[in-house]
């Protein structure tokens, strides 16, 4: 995600799962349940990830994954 705030999607992707975490935490702490749903990740293949090959787009999906995974465990 290009912008003049993070170099790289990288350090965007960090910043934005520690801030998420606090409110998914607060969230399902007041007995509400959370769905997160992530079309946004298959639509980056044509929008922002067109030029990766197949093999560097998963990478980059699992890697969107992993930060997930890390807000709501």
């Amino acid at each position: 995600m290009p912008n003049k705030f993070y170099q790289d999607d990288d350090e965007y992707m960090e910043k934005l799962s520690l801030l998420m975490t606090n409110e998914y935490k607060a969230i399902t702490h007041a007995k509400i349940q959370l769905q997160l749903d992530c079309p946004d990740l298959a639509l980056a293949r044509h929008m922002s990830y067109k030029s990766l090959s197949d093999e560097d787009f998963l990478k980059r999906a699992e890697k969107q994954i992993e930060y997930l995974n890390n807000c709501i465990s």
